[in-house]
C-alpha cells in the first residue's frame, strides 16, 4: 500500500532508482525492491530484492506495517497500527519506527526486531494509507472516499519526527479529493496525493 524511491540504481545505466513497495495489509511483513525499466512507451518491472520485516510474534502490536525512505540519512521509517482493525482510530495508535536502509548488495534480507527502533506513538486514524518522508516530517494520508459510511475520514496529517506529534491536518475533501487517498509524495517541493479512481 506504499512505495518510495530509493537512491540506489540496479545498473548505472538505469533511468530510475529502485522502488521500495510495502504491502501494508494486516501483518504487512514484506517490502519488495523493484527495478523499473522503460523501452519506448513500455514500462517493465522486476523484483530484485525482498526485505522481510519482523512478524507479529517478534514485533507485537505492529499491524499493517509500511515503510518509506529518508535517503539523505539512509534510514527507513516504518509505521504500524496497534490493532488489526484499520477501520477504527480508537485505541489503535500509530507507531513510528526507524531502521537502517538495507543495500541491494545485502540480497534478500530479514530485518530483526532488535534492529528496529520504535520512536513514538501518535493517535490513530481511520484507515492509514500511503505516506512519505520529507524534511523531518512524515506526511500521512488516511481515510475513505467521501461520502461514505466513514464521513470526514479523508485526511492528510503531518507528523514531526522531532516533536513526536501531529503538527498539521487537512481535510482532503476541502481540496476537492473525494476519492479514497492511496498515497502521497513530494516532487519539486510540491505535495501530490494519489486517489483511488
Amino acid at each position: 500500500n506504499n512505495c518510495a524511491w530509493s537512491n540506489e540504481f540496479y545498473d548505472v545505466d538505469d533511468e530510475f532508482p529502485l522502488l521500495w513497495v510495502s504491502d501494508g495489509n494486516y501483518e504487512g511483513d514484506t517490502i519488495r525492491v523493484v527495478r523499473i525499466t522503460r523501452s519506448g512507451n513500455t514500462f517493465s518491472y522486476s523484483v530484485v530484492q525482498t526485505i522481510t520485516l519482523p512478524s507479529l510474534s517478534n514485533l507485537p502490536n505492529a499491524y499493517s506495517k509500511q515503510a518509506t525512505l529518508d535517503t539523505s540519512n539512509e534510514v527507513a521509517y516504518m509505521i504500524s497500527t496497534k490493532r488489526d482493525t484499520w477501520y477504527t482510530a480508537e485505541n489503535n495508535e500509530i507507531s513510528v519506527h526507524r531502521f537502517t536502509m538495507p543495500k541491494l548488495s545485502d540480497g534478500d534480507i530479514t530485518i530483526a526486531a532488535e534492529d528496529i527502533e520504535k520512536l513514538f506513538e501518535v493517535k490513530g486514524v481511520v484507515a492509514p494509507q500511503g505516506f512519505c518522508y520529507h524534511g523531518g516530517k512524515i506526511y500521512l494520508s488516511s481515510g475513505f472516499a467521501q461520502p461514505s459510511a466513514y464521513p470526514n475520514t479523508g485526511l492528510l496529517q503531518v507528523i514531526s519526527i522531532d516533536k513526536q506529534a501531529y503538527v498539521s491536518k487537512a481535510q482532503l475533501k476541502d481540496a476537492g479529493l473525494l476519492e479514497e487517498p492511496e498515497g502521497c509524495f513530494i516532487y519539486n517541493n510540491e505535495l501530490y496525493i494519489t486517489g483511488q479512481a
